[in-house]
Parts: structure tokens; sequence; C-alpha cells
């Protein structure tokens, strides 16, 4: 078995057919990409580490935690393979293997969570210097089908001052032009997604958040982006309703007759 790093931070340990990784196995993991790299992890003994490389990264792909980890920009995911995972023949390995398995991914997960949390202090650091901690609060409830992380954002647990024009407007759009490119009728409503994530909000802080999106455009006096806002609004309110009606049409025929 062996380690996959995400770009959204995600991990999920890869199976091999056999005893070892064969070498299609491996390049299978990185077939949309360019080339690979690889390198030894010096922090922790016995491991190989594997990444896809593009000739032209998208900063969409960016994946902080990695870069952090093999201090190299990585628009990848990675793959962690022990020692033992991998054919000796290959002559890749270390000369003596100090622990087995189950020490490695152990090993693994606390070293990843270490980078990260490294990572965030220097990120509040930064922003605590220039004056704008204004970030998102969200909370992770859940990952997609595609692994895509899902987080739950909530408007009444934003800074006091998150949905101020100047430190609004930026997330407004990103978050408009999502609803007006891909909005779906469904039972969860997502302001935000991309290659990495989903963020969804509960539902009765859906007009909270809608109403405080159609503001911000209105002060921008961009009246078409408000239109298209209130215009998906309806259509999911609808569509909820449209669900809830069908849940009691449903209960009320499954109930039991009284008897007489």
């Amino acid at each position: 078995m062996a380690i996959v790093l995400y770009s959204n931070g995600l991990t999920e340990e890869f199976l091999s057919n056999d005893h070892t990784f064969s070498d299609k196995e491996i390049l299978s993991l990185f077939s949309n990409f360019n080339s690979i790299q690889t390198q030894r992890l010096r922090e922790i003994p016995n491991t190989w580490c594997v990444w896809g490389v593009y000739n032209k990264p998208l900063a969409e792909d960016y994946n902080k935690l990695g870069s952090d980890v093999l201090q190299y920009h990585c628009y990848s995911h990675i793959l962690f393979i022990h020692d033992t995972e991998l054919d000796p023949s290959w002559n890749l390995v270390d000369e003596i293997i100090q622990f087995g398995y189950k020490e490695f991914k152990g090993d693994i997960m606390v070293f990843l969570d270490g980078v990260a949390l490294e990572s965030l202090a220097e990120l509040e650091k930064i922003q605590s210097k220039s004056g704008n901690p204004n970030i998102i609060s969200i909370e992770q409830i859940g990952v997609s089908n595609d692994k895509r992380l899902i987080f739950n954002f909530n408007p009444d647990k934003q800074s006091n001052n998150f949905f101020d024009n100047n430190n609004f407007w930026e997330f407004a759009q990103k978050s408009y032009a999502f609803l007006k490119n891909y909005y779906r009728d469904g039972e969860s409503f997502a302001i935000f997604a991309d290659k990495k994530m989903i963020m969804i909000i509960p539902d009765n802080k859906v007009k909270i958040y809608i109403e405080k999106l159609i503001k911000i455009f209105e002060n921008k006096e961009d009246y078409i982006a408000c239109a298209d806002i209130n215009r998906i609004f309806k259509s999911w309110t609808a569509f909820k309703n449209k669900t809830i009606d069908k849940k009691e049409t449903s209960k009320k025929r499954g109930r039991p007759k009284k008897k007489e």
C-alpha cells in the first residue's frame, strides 16, 4: 500500500495488485500529466515520492500542502510509497528498512498534519500583519464522489466585517460566476466549487446569503447579476417546496387507515 495526497489535502491509501507496485500501476495515477518527478522524502525514512508535472500548470491545480512537503512547486497529487512496496531491482530503496508500513503510515500522517499547521500559522501571521484577518469560516462535512472536499458555509459564522463591500466583493464575484454557469436544482444549495472543493450553505441560511449577494451587486450597479441571482434563488425555492410537498404526500399515503 501507499498513500496519496490530493491537492485539497485529502489523503487515501492506494493498493498494489501484487506484493509490490508495478511501473504501470504508478504511472496510471499520473496518466493526465506530461511527465512525472520523484524524490526521496528526507524527513521520513524508507519513503519514495512521485508526482505529476504539467508543461503549463494552472493556478487552480496548485497543491499548497504538497509544495510545502516537497519544497518544490507542485500542481499534482503526490504518491508516498514505502520501500517495502517497491521492486528491489529498481535500486530505489534504502539499504536498511527502519520501519514497517504501519509505522510509515502513522509517520506520514503526523508529518502532513505538522506541515499543514505550520502553513496555516504562517498564513495567519501574514494576514495579521497586513491587517486583513478576513478569512472565510467553513466547516468540512464530507467528501464528494470525485474526491472534492465538501464544506458548509454559514453566513452567521463569518467575521463581523466579512460582508463589507471591499472584503466580500472578490468572493461574491466567484460565487456569482459559479451560480450563473453551474447552478442546478438540488437538495443542497452550492455557492461555489472548484477542482478541490464544494461549498454549500444550510437551507435556512440561503435567503440570508442571497440577499447579501444581491446587495453587493446592487451597490456595483450590476442589475443583470442581481436578476440572475434572484432567478436562481426562486428556482431553488420552487424545487425545495415541490420536494417538501412530495414528501408530505408520501407520508399521508403511507398512514394506516383508522379502524371504525
